[in-house]
């Protein structure tokens, strides 16, 4: 074969746990009945959405008589003010303004307790199971349903002590589940804990996986390498290298097909494959099969299918 230039990864294999980007349990702020459920499990919802109606008979009673007040006070301030100081004083135009002013924030005040009764996503997700019903009492402490972001998951994952010198934010990360075999998952690495733990001699690392068709779900197993470095290296096969006296060495073939000896520094073994540090030049060709019957000086030639290996003829 060529020797060739490639790609190569420094990777490190995990295994780490998906949550979600965001996660809360829907609670109601006050006490009271449900009276409407706009929703069903499992429901895709948007930031804002009104999820749960609870009852308001009194708020509504409240909010109509403080509009009542709110324009009362507004006409006897704008007729005070037409008046002018002719007719009125500039205290009593003091106090009208102030009862005007008391009158809105009492608006303002049963509108937000208005607000409280209704139960709204306070960010865009997929709900859980419901777990109330209209007619239900619920207060602070109810579970009404769970909510979660999901469109971008959170892996969290441990890698050991050596591998920390050389991973940083940004990182590339490969993931597969056993939910969907032989589908691959991107990534990337987000945050670094600062702490080493003294115990396992492994640090914490979260990454970000995008999720736009919700196929994952918090809580699943995820089996991941960790991209740390890419770089550009000499490769060759691992069968064309052959260990002889301390010596790691390829036969190299020239253009005559005659093959030589040739001493190699090998920079890091990988599955299958050989990190050549030194000794070959990329375009030179090795021999890669049948190394053990090759000599110094041998004539070797090219195979193209298994019928021709059978024939081949090694030269002494």
């Amino acid at each position: 074969e060529e020797v060739s230039i490639q790609t190569v990864q420094d990777s490190v294999e995990a295994v780490g746990t998906l949550l979600a980007n965001e996660s809360v349990t829907i609670t109601s702020r006050v006490s009271d009945i449900v009276t409407v459920v706009h929703f069903e499990d499992g429901d895709v919802v948007e930031a804002g959405d009104i999820l749960v109606e609870l009852t308001n008979q009194e708020q509504s009673a409240q909010l109509a008589e403080a509009r009542a007040n709110l324009t009362d006070a507004r006409l006897q301030l704008e007729r005070l003010e037409r008046l002018g100081s002719n007719v009125a004083s500039a205290s009593q135009i003091d106090q009208a303004r102030a009862r005007y002013d008391a009158s809105e924030a009492r608006l303002n005040a049963i509108i937000a307790r208005m607000d409280e009764r209704l139960i709204r996503a306070p960010f865009s997700g997929m709900l859980g199971f419901r777990q109330i019903s209209p007619g239900s009492l619920v207060s602070p402490q109810t579970p009404i349903t769970t909510l979660d972001d999901i469109e971008t998951l959170r892996l969290e994952f441990n890698i050991p002590e050596t591998a920390f010198g050389a991973l940083q934010t940004g990182d590339r990360i490969v993931a597969l589940s056993a939910a969907y075999p032989g589908k691959t998952f991107n990534g990337e690495v987000i945050s670094v804990s600062p702490r080493i733990d003294p115990v396992t001699r492994s640090v914490s690392v979260r990454a970000a996986i995008p999720n736009p068709n919700l196929e994952l779900r918090p809580g699943m197993l995820m089996t991941l390498s960790l991209i740390a470095s890419e770089r550009e290296a000499l490769v060759i096969s691992e069968a064309a290298v052959l260990q002889k006296n301390g010596r790691s060495l390829v036969y190299v073939a020239n253009a005559d097909m005659q093959v030589f000896e040739r001493d190699i520094v090998i920079q890091q073994r990988r599955r299958g494959t050989v990190e050549v540090a030194s000794g070959l030049q990329p375009g030179e060709r090795i021999v890669v099969d049948g190394i053990m019957g090759v000599r110094n000086g041998a004539k070797v030639r090219e195979i193209s299918d298994q019928s021709d290996s059978q024939n081949q003829d090694w030269g002494g």
